[in-house]
């Protein structure tokens, strides 16, 4: 099959979806801050010392989404989604993330590799964070700070399906 042939077919599957999303918009700007905090978090917290507040990889995250409303604190508070990251293994994570009202979905404009290496990894396209109210180290503070509410996912950002309001407040996504 042609890859022109692909792309097309990839375009029709993607519409017929249930999990087909429109990413918020993010500003250069912000993109720039949200990058320069995890690029922080990465080079103090890399994968190699294992750290037990980050998550790698996407099955990991969905096991940790699917206890986070059975444990308390929760046990993922916010998760980076490569954008660029073939999206076909990863969309149910932010349907998975609107269901729970404590926890954040960030898409990210990069791809696996770019996220994974931010920590040592040769490619990760999804990282979860998690923060508990009596250790919250400064860089993750700084982190969390840097992604607004108008970054993350909301009920209007899922194309084919309605999602109960969770967020509360409209977020402007990708047309």
């Amino acid at each position: 099959m042609s890859s022109k042939r692909k792309r097309k077919e990839q375009a029709r599957l993607n519409e017929q979806t249930q999990f087909t999303l429109r990413w918020p918009n993010i500003s250069p700007k912000d993109s720039s801050a949200i990058l320069t905090a995890l690029t922080a978090v990465g080079q103090t917290y890399p994968a190699s010392a294992k750290p037990m507040f980050i998550t790698f990889g996407a099955n990991a995250v969905r096991r940790d989404l699917e206890t986070a409303t059975t444990t308390t604190p929760p046990t993922i508070t916010i998760i980076f989604i490569a954008r660029h990251a073939n999206q076909l293994f990863l969309r149910h994570l932010p349907f998975l993330v609107s269901h729970k009202p404590q926890v954040k979905c960030c898409g990210l404009p990069l791809s696996s590799s770019s996220l994974g290496s931010m920590f040592g990894l040769k490619s990760a396209a999804v990282i979860g964070v998690t923060l508990s109210s009596t250790t919250v180290p400064l860089l993750m503070t700084t982190l969390m700070e840097s992604v607004q509410d108008k970054h993350v996912l909301g009920k209007d950002c899922f194309v084919n399906i309605s999602v109960p309001n969770v967020g509360g407040e409209k977020k402007q996504c990708n047309r």
